[in-house]
């Protein structure tokens, strides 16, 4: 009967072992698409944007009020459209040479292509820290 537990014992094991990497594999699926449905959003947002400014120009007036909303919108896309990426490397422990742009290891502390130093995440952490209580101190 012992063997037969040692091997209910290891498929249970195998199986909550495929079953954390289907899950894996189905956030990174979502952070795929909704990459792909915020690159299409600011798309469809920039080509708005276009056509907004080219109409206001060819009438000779600017709604300002309805320019900054839309680009706000974009801004908004963007940086969410940034926050995604950044998720989505660091799923692959990964993160972005903050000089070139290249994809690297989070384990390095120089940019492969750049050579630039990276800085890691506690390193973000502490610095923004100091700077929050830079701002706190100084009242800004």
């Amino acid at each position: 009967m012992s063997i037969l537990d040692d091997l209910m014992i290891n498929a249970k094991t195998a199986v909550d072992a495929v079953g954390k990497k289907a899950e894996m594999v189905i956030d990174s699926s979502k952070l795929k698409y909704a990459e792909s449905g915020l690159q299409s959003e600011i798309h469809k947002k920039e080509r708005e944007l276009g056509s907004f400014v080219y109409k206001s120009y060819i009438a000779g007036e600017m709604d300002k009020d309805a320019l900054a909303k839309m680009v706000q919108e974009l801004r908004e896309l963007n940086e969410s459209l940034e926050s995604t990426r950044e998720l989505k490397n660091l799923r692959k422990n990964k993160h972005t040479c903050p000089t070139c742009g290249a994809l690297v290891s989070a384990d390095l502390s120089y940019c492969g292509k750049c050579g630039a130093k990276l800085v890691s995440a506690a390193d973000k952490e502490a610095q923004q820290a100091v700077k929050d209580a830079e701002d706190e101190i100084l009242g800004d």
